[in-house]
């Protein structure tokens, strides 16, 4: 069972350490792959509310997909979309407009791509050589849309609502995917591969997005950051590689995600959003009881990073 301490001491101790960030990828991660639901997740959420943790969506989704997630999930602080093509910052968070930014509504927006058109251009110019290996997702209406997502039609519509970025359906091999990538980054653009679409952009990804949002709150906040990714798919590799520690969430559908750290990893042994409960909680075991007066162990590690370090890789 798990036990925080209570309000105003947890409190204290939240703003004496190390400012704790949860980046997290949403599709087959925090949302079931199949019924895009939380449920599973919930006591995870309210534990890292409960310590002030903002979570922190790290997505493929766009703009006002997460706008309207954030009615029924603890999403009231930054955001980054379209595979870290763009992050958002409330302005309530941050007074000053950051370098590169610029104000949109009631946020500050830094875009890392060019608009969508150039990227369904560059698609568009592969069409000869790929006929009838993809289907690109701009210009099509919400039906078709939704059946594709497995989205109701209004929610579709959201998911089309594309700023920097196209999403294409691959109906061809993945080797003949592999060769449409080399393509698009001959082109100086980049393809990346999500739980059900391939996302064509530019040289951003869900790392420098993160990379540069953390500057930002570390210089706002002026405390150092501590800080968690989870993540299922390939286009999560970047942020599960530039945070403190990740967790690669389990899929009924693919493999893990592969990765080149292996230091403060951990590979859950469930899917989905119960994965990635897991992975949150087995965080917060190490990080809300580990300081630099804990004791070590023989090979000089804390007994939480022993225990972290634990999990290994099992397809």
């Amino acid at each position: 069972m798990q036990h925080s301490p209570e309000p105003a001491s947890e409190l204290a101790q939240e703003l004496a350490g190390p400012q704790r960030l949860v980046f997290t990828d949403l599709d087959g991660s925090l949302l079931d792959h199949h019924t895009y639901q939380h449920d599973a997740a919930r006591d995870a959420l309210k534990a890292l509310q409960q310590r002030h943790i903002p979570v922190i969506p790290v997505t493929s989704k766009t703009r006002p997909e997460v706008e309207k997630l954030a009615r029924t999930l603890p999403f009231s602080g930054p955001m980054i979309v379209e595979n870290g093509a763009a992050v958002l910052i409330p302005q309530s968070l941050v007074q000053a407009c950051p370098s590169g930014a610029e104000k949109s509504g009631a946020f500050w927006l830094r875009a890392f791509c060019a608009p969508r058109q150039h990227w369904v251009d560059m698609v568009q110019q592969l069409g000869s050589e790929f006929r009838d290996e993809f289907f690109g997702l701009a210009g099509a209406d919400a039906t078709t849309v939704a059946e594709i997502t497995g989205l109701a039609p209004a929610d579709a519509l959201l998911a089309n609502t594309r700023a920097y970025s196209e999403p294409l359906l691959w109906q061809s091999s993945a080797a003949r995917r592999d060769l449409f990538i080399q393509r698009i980054s001959s082109l100086d653009g980049r393809a990346q591969i999500g739980g059900r679409l391939v996302s064509v952009s530019g040289d951003a990804d869900k790392g420098k997005a993160i990379a540069w949002l953390r500057d930002i709150i570390a210089t706002e906040t002026g405390r150092p950051v501590l800080d968690l990714a989870l993540g299922d798919g390939e286009n999560d590799v970047p942020m599960l590689e530039v945070t403190s520690s990740a967790v690669a969430i389990r899929s009924p559908n693919h493999k893990f995600p592969r990765l080149r750290r292996t230091d403060g990893l951990y590979f859950s042994k469930r899917c989905g959003p119960e994965g990635w409960a897991e992975g949150v909680f087995r965080w917060l075991e190490m990080t809300d009881h580990t300081d630099a007066n804990t004791p070590k162990t023989d090979n000089n590690q804390t007994k939480d990073e022993a225990l972290w370090e634990t999990s290994t890789r099992t397809e």
